[in-house]
């Protein structure tokens, strides 16, 4: 066999066997998921426990808040709160 031809045999390989890190890291991850979505809602809980000045000095709307815990748990909200927090009274483009 050439270089050539067990350089190509190699990849065959890694695209048939995914590593065993790669496996355990999706298997991690999916564990964590439930823990870091629950995470999530406590925090957007705390943050509405705080009044509108508090909410208003750390760039946040009560509104915004309140949209955010009331997302699936699996969409990351955080990403809604930084968006609106930047473009307020402009239209979200999708």
């Amino acid at each position: 066999m050439t270089l050539t031809t067990d350089w190509k045999i190699e990849i065959v390989r890694a695209r048939k066997f995914p590593a065993p890190g790669r496996i355990l890291s999706t298997i991690g991850r999916v564990l964590r998921f439930p823990l870091v979505a629950l995470r999530r809602r406590r925090r957007y809980a705390r943050l509405l426990e705080l009044d509108d000045r508090l909410l208003d000095d750390v760039g946040l709307r009560r509104a915004e808040v309140e949209r955010a815990s009331q997302l699936p748990f699996w969409r990351d909200a955080e990403s809604e709160l930084s968006y609106g927090s930047t473009h307020r009274g402009r239209p979200r483009r999708r």
